[in-house]
């Protein structure tokens, strides 16, 4: 995961996700201004600390995951919202993938209840976090599956009734088991083998690279069997980690051992290509959060030819002479 690495300029300009989506939103949701450098260098801001404005096109949204191209962020004001007061994160495990997925949404309507997040990592990943973490989840080798649900609240007692409700839900629903962490020491071994998850492949490979697609939460399971297809088809391990309630997933080609890594980095962009393509006609994305930037241009402009164009209309409007992170989108 990104959470050392992650800065709020990079977060406005790709309009970042993360774990906490399905109930917090994206970055768009928490900006409530910025202030830009345009191309012709005036400085311009766009909304601000005032909380409405219905006054004709909001045009801060259109900046919110330009990636830098139409200008300079040099202010940003952010709604900040308070910290939970109680934490719960369970661990689950599934006999499948399928079965995993297909708790996301009971999970939610039986329990009447909206976890701050609900993560998926299957079985190639918790392999190469374990070697590289040391650590070892139970039933570790016998499931193919894991979700990691957290739940927030304002008290012990809102925090029991939840956790409490969705382990019934899980349950009853198909999960091997459910390991409630209601302390932070508990808590941090969960989440060290999710937080390692690309630190564990790069031990492997330093060369990784990871994908970035999103789905609807439906499809997951028929896009988890399209990535299989792809590592049978190339003969590689494709390890996925994702956001299992918002539909987002990260395939991590790893590289074969005696493959040159320029010949690498053109095939794991074809791999990742099929992946992304595959999304897209599922009804998903080619990116959920992490943007669009070089690599990915040439998806965009056939996954959404239309939008595309206007994109680049918009492109032309604000940066005629294509001062501002050329060849990034376009």
């Amino acid at each position: 995961m990104s959470v050392e690495t992650s800065f709020i300029g990079g977060n406005v300009a790709t309009n970042a996700g993360g774990s906490k989506v399905i109930k917090y939103g994206n970055t768009a949701h928490h900006i409530l201004g910025l202030e830009m450098v345009m191309p012709d260098g005036e400085i311009v801001e766009y909304g601000g600390k005032r909380r409405k404005d219905s006054s004709g096109y909001n045009l801060l949204q259109l900046f919110i995951g330009s990636e830098g191209t139409l200008g300079i962020f040099t202010k940003i004001y952010v709604n900040l919202i308070p910290q939970p007061g109680k934490v719960v994160d369970l661990l689950v495990p599934f006999e499948s993938v399928e079965k995993a997925i297909s708790n996301v949404a009971p999970l939610m309507v039986e329990t009447k209840s909206l976890p701050s997040g609900i993560e998926f990592i299957d079985k190639k990943s918790i392999y190469y976090a374990s070697k590289y973490t040391g650590m070892k989840l139970p039933y570790q080798d016998e499931v193919e599956s894991y979700l990691i649900v957290q739940y927030e609240a304002t008290s012990l007692q809102e925090i029991e009734e939840l956790y409490e409700k969705g382990g019934k839900a899980l349950q009853k629903n198909g999960a091997k088991d459910v390991f409630i962490a209601d302390n932070r020491s508990n808590s941090e071994k969960i989440w060290r083998m999710r937080r390692n998850w690309l630190e564990s492949l790069k031990a492997v490979d330093p060369y990784v690279p990871t994908g970035d697609v999103v789905v609807p939460t439906s499809k997951i399971p028929e896009m988890m069997k399209y990535i299989n297809e792809v590592s049978n088809e190339f003969k590689i391990d494709i390890p996925v980690a994702g956001h299992a309630a918002d539909g987002n997933l990260h395939p991590a080609p790893l590289k074969p051992k005696n493959l040159p890594p320029n010949e690498w980095k053109t095939l794991s962009e074809e791999i990742l290509g099929k992946i992304a393509m595959k999304a897209a006609q599922m009804g998903g994305a080619i990116s959920g959060e992490h943007g669009v930037g070089f690599i990915k241009k040439e998806l965009l402009k056939k996954t959404k030819p239309k939008q595309y164009k206007w994109m680049q209309e918009v492109k032309e409007a604000f940066d005629p002479n294509n001062i501002m992170n050329p060849g990034k989108l376009f």
